[in-house]
């Protein structure tokens, strides 16, 4: 057996448990060793009152007030004592434990209680001072009741004081363990509800753990820094689930993608073996063979470039450059592509310095100017624009063409996401490029967003910081 629980909330209780136990016994202590003490002293000034009260009865005042001044002519009481008032006084006080000792002015004892200890003396020159013998067992007093230097000693046992200090100190220890006992039960439910938020987070890893990503930690009403890490844990939980769920489509559209011109490839090597020797139908096979394996080696590029940007081994090249360059030389690469369809590019361009890698740059201004090309409509214009805005430079594209459905805005820079799939198919695109641009762009520090209205155009826009 453990010597404690595995489990932190009991850990915790046990160890407040204990301090809170030793604050008591701690306060226990003070409360017995200031009742002793005020015992010892109340029992100090009332044996100095009968003490007092019973000098005259061992010691008679002298009729000759004036022989007090001569040592000589002093009284001296030799004893015994036989007044029976002061025997019953000290009756009373042996019934109480007290016990009594009287010694003249020259040191000479005349009166001994029956239950005064030996060792309870007092001792001095003739004339004092005198002093009680040290006893560590007996609490004491030395009462001079006169000027002529007769004393009267009191004592009793400091176990008796310390019997009665003991009397309340049951009581005292009761109400502690009543305490403990409740701010222990108090404090087990508090650390309980404290430690909400880590049964959640617990239970939500093993959901997590055991495949349902959707489980989430329930950390209403939690203000606490436990509750501020369960907020944080379910939002790394969506991003999570997102990530996976984003791996899962992809390898299911990769799956769809690289099966389409594979499949364009065996059937034109099935089809060649069934015709015969015929030459114009093997070059028509190898042409189809090299298209699709074009598009093949394109896909097979494309997703080689984003997994080494998600793995973070491509590094991007950093240098002075200007996004109105990069405009300028991408407008005239695409050019007569433009031409040939009957697009007009108009360019708007301004210095937009900034840190980047200029081919990959390039590269984002060419994908983005054919895809306004491809998707726009006859006739229709693309304006080109570069400039300085708040926070960094930008590189806008506008087209005039068909736009994108809101419901799938959203998802434009998804992989093998095409908003139009069967122009997107008739072009040969992969539906990688605004995949690779978005990853591009961020790999620079930089953001990209989409904004548009479906039928009248769309608007793309890269900023990147100076």
């Amino acid at each position: 057996m453990k010597p404690l629980p595995d489990s932190i909330r009991w850990q915790i209780f046990l160890y407040y448990t204990a301090l809170f136990v030793a604050a008591l016994a701690f306060l226990a202590a003070a409360h017995f060793w200031t009742d002793l003490r005020a015992g010892q002293h109340q029992a100090e000034r009332r044996m100095q009152e009968m003490g007092f009260q019973l000098s005259p009865f061992v010691f008679p005042p002298s009729e000759d007030p004036g022989s007090l001044a001569d040592p000589a002519k002093r009284p001296v009481r030799a004893g015994p004592v036989d007044n029976p008032v002061f025997h019953h006084r000290v009756a009373e006080l042996m019934n109480e434990g007290i016990y009594l000792v009287a010694v003249n002015w020259q040191g000479r004892e005349i009166f001994r209680s029956p239950n005064a200890p030996a060792g309870f003396s007092v001792s001095g020159p003739a004339g004092g001072p005198f002093s009680l013998a040290p006893d560590a067992g007996t609490l004491g007093v030395v009462v001079v009741p006169s000027v002529v230097g007769d004393v009267v000693a009191l004592g009793q046992p400091r176990a008796t004081i310390e019997k009665q200090a003991f009397r309340t100190l049951p009581l005292a220890v009761g109400l502690g363990a009543v305490t403990v006992a409740f701010f222990s039960f108090v404090g087990f439910r508090l650390i309980g509800s404290g430690l909400r938020p880590v049964r959640e987070i617990s239970r939500a890893a093993a959901g997590i753990a055991g495949g349902n990503l959707s489980e989430r930690i329930n950390a209403k009403g939690q203000r606490s820094e436990l509750g501020d890490l369960a907020r944080v844990l379910n939002r790394t939980f969506d991003h999570l689930e997102d990530m996976i769920w984003r791996q899962t489509r992809f390898i299911a559209d990769a799956s769809h993608e690289l099966r389409a011109p594979v499949a364009v490839i065996l059937a034109g090597c099935e089809l060649s073996r069934k015709c015969g020797r015929d030459p114009a139908r093997y070059r028509e096979t190898i042409d189809v063979c090299h298209e699709a394996g074009l598009h093949l080696r394109d896909l097979i590029d494309g997703l080689g470039l984003l997994a080494q940007f998600d793995s973070r081994e491509l590094a991007v090249s950093r240098a002075p450059c200007d996004l109105e360059d990069i405009a300028k030389h991408a407008a005239d690469l695409v050019g007569p592509l433009a031409q040939q369809a009957g697009i007009t590019v108009l360019p708007s361009l301004g210095p937009a310095p900034c840190e980047a890698d200029r081919s990959r740059l390039l590269q984002v201004a060419l994908n983005l100017l054919r895809n306004a090309i491809q998707y726009n409509k006859p006739g229709g214009q693309i304006r080109l624009r570069t400039g300085r805005a708040e926070g960094g430079s930008f590189l806008e594209v506008e087209d005039s063409g068909v736009g994108i459905a809101p419901e799938m805005q959203g998802r434009i820079f998804d992989r093998f996401f095409r908003a139009d799939v069967s122009r997107g198919q008739q072009s040969g695109n992969t539906g990688l490029g605004l995949a690779i641009c978005k990853a591009i762009v961020e790999a620079h520090g930089g953001t990209i967003a989409v904004s548009s209205e479906f039928g009248t155009g769309s608007t793309f826009r890269i900023t990147l910081p100076e």
